[in-house]
């Protein structure tokens, strides 16, 4: 409800997923392609 009221429709997250820690590199940037991968696998399950 509190984005809805705030943010355009296309701005609305459908889906937020918590975790515990993100991959990291070993130059320490977060590992975009890891998220990517995990989000699908998730995808799947539902």
């Amino acid at each position: 409800g509190f984005l809805k009221k705030r943010l355009a429709s296309y701005k609305v997250p459908k889906q937020v997923i918590f975790m515990n820690s993100l991959p990291i590199s070993g130059a320490g940037k977060v590992q975009k392609t890891e998220l990517r991968k995990t989000a699908a696998e998730l995808q799947k399950k539902t």
